[in-house]
């Protein structure tokens, strides 16, 4: 009988362990919802091209450490910030957030190539972007503090930079409303970048059809400048060619 009792207590704190266990799951409650930054892409049945049509490399947008992981962070005071327990990133911030604005820019930018990989050739255009705070708040609004910067890379110059800072107001208070508030927010930055990229392209079209222009003039010009029959040349080179130079 001394033999047996040390087996049932030892039998009875086992059952008590699995109870424990059994009960700290019962009460865990449901997943976590998974959200991503930006509207679902809306699949038609078209081809489009993509030879021959201008590239702008967007690099991976930079987001602070603190909230570039896959909890939904919330601010809660001056220095406190808290994951949401009922909802999640599907990815971590910085890759949606970079997903995101590409297909932003995508949609404001037809005819061109918005892409987050470094293609073969050197791109039109490069885009450089970090956010200093993107943070939804209690009462649901979100506020966003990004710079940008578009970049010629072929001429290593910057063309056009801003800070932005914006809030987007609330909708609510739930992890859906953070999360399309944050959508929101990343398109609203999409819109200045998207302008500068167009006025940017626009100079650099113009800038390809007047250059020619000029090289021509400029080789009509070194013909006028020999004696004799090379002013001849000159004038029927201004009168069929037309070159800016010779008005």
């Amino acid at each position: 009988m001394s033999r047996a009792r040390p087996l049932v207590r030892g039998m009875a704190g086992t059952l008590a362990t699995v109870v424990l266990l059994l009960t700290g799951c019962g009460t865990g409650g449901p997943r976590p919802v998974t959200y991503v930054i930006g509207p679902p892409l809306v699949a038609t049945r078209s081809t489009e091209p993509l030879i021959g049509r201008p590239v702008v490399e967007l690099k991976h947008v930079l987001v602070p450490d603190y909230l570039d992981g896959s909890d939904l962070m919330v601010r809660r005071s001056d220095n406190v910030v808290s994951p949401s327990l009922t909802g999640r990133w599907g990815e971590r911030l910085s890759v949606g957030v970079t997903r995101a604005l590409a297909q932003d820019l995508q949609q404001r930018l037809p005819g061109v190539v918005v892409t987050r990989t470094a293609p073969l050739d050197r791109p039109a255009l490069q885009i450089l972007a970090e956010i200093e705070a993107f943070e939804p708040r209690p009462d649901g609004s979100v506020v966003l503090v990004a710079r940008w910067r578009l970049v010629d890379p072929a001429r290593q110059t910057l063309l056009a930079g801003e800070r932005v800072s914006l809030t987007e107001p609330s909708t609510g208070s739930s992890d859906a409303a953070m999360a399309a508030g944050m959508s929101r927010a990343i398109d609203d930055l999409a819109a200045p970048l998207a302008a500068a990229a167009r006025t940017a392209l626009t100079r650099r079209r113009v800038g390809e059809l007047i250059r020619p222009a000029f090289r021509l003039a400029d080789a009509c010009s070194a013909m006028g400048d020999r004696p004799g029959r090379a002013s001849e040349a000159w004038i029927r080179c201004c009168d069929t060619k037309r070159p800016a130079g010779c008005r």
